[in-house]
């Protein structure tokens, strides 16, 4: 009969991604953290983080400080400007050396380890702080949405959450858009006679009316001289073109004959409004309108009777031009403003407004009627039928949250006023909004809390729902389809698109993906760890993308911290854990370097970190434990009860090391049992046959010293645990080291055991 005390050899088990069940295949482990999957499939303890820029110490023994020294940070993002060539790195924070502690956002000026701070051009800043715009852009406390930073052809728009929205070009910031209407223009033409002025109708004021044709053999063209107004008239326009005229309407003097040209001009009105354009081609809203310019009926006939104007040559000597006086000037950037006027408003039954030529005697038009922001008259002379161009009505750009490009326009969404609108820019005008481009997503109005573009189209999420924007098959406009009822986004940079186009995002009940055609939940495994996310403060995590690793990083605030203190990790088939920072902000350098920087804290240091990267001068992450659980084995056996004898660990060879190994029995979370892993002291984390050159203290090169390629290697741990109903395992270290696989030994226990006191 045979032994059934007999040694149970169990495994390899590789334990690639995490598990928060209770009762799970020992395939999967309980918790990873700090370790991230290598291109060879095993888990490897993650570097750094080091400084982006330190401060070298005077001493070479010391750890450099972070030049970048934050106290509070928002945003950090990298981009490429100017066609490419200009690379840029922003941030958003409080310095600990800036005055007061006040917000800035700056400018990377590049690695320079002689520098000093600031290490930054600032770009916005508080009033009383030399920079580029001053502005309000406080960090609050309270949460709210990390600051938003959204690329375009032709710079990057800067969101600080609860302020104005800026853009940015690589050489001038200013606000995107304009916040605000001009003022409307003064006009300046013909008026009727008064007691001490002209009988003639329109006589008075700007009365010019170009070239007459006197009688004669042959006609001779003389140029009649303005009543008033001389300073703004425009003799080489020539004829004047302003006015409506008739050679059907009859004349009011019964006692006078039309003459061979006969007809009038007609009674009109006109109005005109200003319209700024700055250096990105945004346009401001149309002023209010100006007062009414009007002329008043004026008669062409061949007749001295009273009331009645002589004049003997074509009805089209009776129009006129008019000027536009005190046209505002724009704030910076304009660079220049477009006149706007109406048609004859009594006359053409056309009440829209369009934009006036810039050259009113030739119809041509530059990129504004007035293309600069100096001027403060214009001489019209635009005929009626020569406005062609109706004027955009864009609105004042107000305050949001939240933005994206989409089918080459800028999406805003998440308006002080208005959280659950959405509007959308002219294509390629990133701060120009058409008055009627405006949609709520949520027929409900709930608030708009992420928006992601795709190649199905744009995503839109409120909290609890999601909606894909397509554009329509004409062209014109947009339609939305409801992705979810149930499913939404609470926080809108925790939104990124894998390599295999899948979109990843964190809910309310977890996270969840979207390949084109259906919203799935991806962390249902982890569920347990969901749960510890602070609620209040989830609207604040952050994600990047880990492009060489295809990883889906996401911090999260949990245990009910109010920072990032969690990163959870998704590699498209399950999750792991990092602790490595406390992050506020994350990005991914968009050059060939593919850097991932965080702002945020290590240790007792707040600063922006170069993640995955280790200094030999920097050493205070060290401390920083990486760490294997499984779950709990033997759980579907459990009534069976086994005693632990020995743990192979299956590894890499790295560095020498001391890891620890933790033994936990029967449901409790203390260890039983701890011990190190190797015979040496102190151990090594390398076979001790044929040890490899390069990991010991050699010069590589010196004495035969080369490049090895590192090998698997197999540890043993001996443990006597007894009677155990479950157990699991722990594997950690605080320096380098990299994990393949695992295999234990028990014996069953029959007929009871000794029991473990708690």
């Amino acid at each position: 009969m045979a032994d059934e005390r007999t040694r149970n050899s169990v495994g390899p088990f590789q334990l690639r991604v995490e598990s928060g069940r209770l009762i799970a295949p020992n395939e999967v482990a309980s918790k990873i953290e700090n370790m991230y999957l290598t291109d060879e499939g095993s888990l490897r303890s993650v570097q750094g983080p080091v400084p982006y820029q330190p401060t070298y110490p005077v001493a070479a023994t010391a750890d450099p400080d972070p030049g970048l020294d934050f106290v509070r940070s928002a945003g950090v993002y990298h981009c490429l400007l100017q066609n490419g060539e200009r690379d840029v790195l922003l941030w958003h924070g409080v310095h600990a050396g800036s005055p007061n502690f006040l917000s800035v956002i700056q400018e990377h000026k590049g690695w320079d380890v002689n520098a000093g701070p600031p290490y930054g051009t600032t770009l916005l800043a508080p009033a009383g702080v030399t920079a580029q715009v001053n502005a309000d852009i406080e960090i609050s406390l309270r949460p709210q949405f990390p600051t938003q930073f959204e690329s375009t052809p032709d710079g990057v728009v800067i969101v600080p959450q609860g302020g104005v929205a800026y853009f940015y070009d690589g050489k001038v910031i200013a606000p995107l858009g304009f916040p605000e209407n001009p003022g409307p223009p003064d006009p300046l033409g013909p008026y009727s006679g008064s007691p001490s002025g002209s009988s003639i109708p329109n006589g008075l004021g700007y009365s010019h009316r170009g070239p007459s044709i006197t009688t004669g053999t042959p006609p001779v063209l003389v140029l009649e001289e303005p009543a008033i107004g001389d300073n703004y008239m425009r003799r080489d326009f020539g004829d004047n073109f302003i006015g409506t005229t008739s050679v059907s309407d009859t004349i009011s003097s019964a006692s006078a004959s039309k003459n061979a040209f006969g007809g009038l001009l007609k009674a009109g009105l006109w109005k005109a409004g200003v319209q700024f354009i700055d250096r990105w081609g945004n346009l401001s809203p149309v002023s209010n309108l100006s007062a009414n310019l009007t002329l008043d009926k004026m008669e062409n006939a061949d007749s001295t009777a009273t009331g009645v104007y002589e004049q003997s040559n074509s009805i089209a000597a009776f129009q006129f031009q008019f000027a536009w006086t005190n046209i505002d000037t724009g704030p910076d950037p304009t660079m220049g403003r477009i006149l706007l006027r109406t048609k004859d408003l009594v006359n053409s039954g056309d009440a829209k407004y369009y934009e006036v030529n810039s050259n009113s005697g030739g119809g041509f038009f530059e990129f504004a009627t007035l293309p600069d922001n100096i001027t403060t008259t214009f001489t019209d002379n635009v005929a009626d039928s020569d406005l062609i161009t109706e004027a955009t009505q864009a609105i004042a750009v107000p305050k949001f949250k939240l933005c994206k490009v989409a089918f080459s326009r800028l999406w805003i969404a998440n308006f002080k006023d208005s959280p659950g609108a959405l509007r959308y820019s002219i294509i390629g005008k990133w701060g120009t909004f058409k008055e009627d481009a405006l949609i709520y997503p949520d027929p409900t109005g709930n608030e708009v809390t992420g928006l992601w573009p795709t190649d199905q189209g744009l995503l839109v999420f409120t909290s609890s729902s999601t909606f894909l924007f397509v554009s329509n098959s004409d062209g014109d406009g947009f339609r939305a389809s409801t992705l979810s009822t149930t499913i939404g986004c609470v926080a809108p940079s925790s939104l990124k698109t894998m390599r295999n186009g899948r979109t990843v995002w964190l809910g309310e009940k977890g996270f969840y993906s979207y390949s084109g055609t259906t919203i799935n939940p991806i962390s249902i495994i982890i569920q347990p760890t969901i749960k510890k996310i602070n609620v209040a403060r989830r609207k604040q995590a952050i994600a990047a993308l880990d492009k060489e690793m295809d990883e889906y990083r996401c911090w999260v605030p949990a245990d009910g911290s109010t920072t990032n203190n969690l990163c959870l990790v998704y590699d498209g088939e399950g999750w792991r854990q990092r602790t490595d920072v406390k992050a506020t902000s994350v990005c991914v350098t968009k050059d060939h370097r593919n850097y991932m920087l965080a702002m945020g804290e290590v240790g007792t240091d707040h600063s922006l970190w170069l993640l995955d990267r280790e200094a030999l001068s920097y050493t205070r992450a060290s401390a920083r434990e990486s760490v294997v659980q499984t779950a709990w084995l033997r759980a579907i056996q459990s009534r069976r009860r086994s005693t632990l004898l020995t743990v192979y660990i299956w590894m890499r060879a790295t560095k020498k090391g001391n890891l620890t190994v933790e033994a936990y029995r029967d449901w409790r979370e203390s260890p039983v049992i701890e011990t190190t892993a190797g015979a040496s002291n102190p151990p090594k984390l390398y076979a001790e046959e044929d040890p490899p050159s390069f990991w010991d203290e050699a010069v590589l090169g010196a004495a035969g010293k080369t490049w090895v390629r590192r090998r698997p290697f197999w540890v043993k741990v001996d443990f006597h645990m007894p009677s155990c109903e479950v157990f699991k395992l722990k594997f950690k270290y605080a320096g380098d080291w990299e994990f393949v696989g695992m295999l234990f030994e028990d014996r069953d226990v029959h007929g009871g055991g000794v029991q473990v006191a708690p």
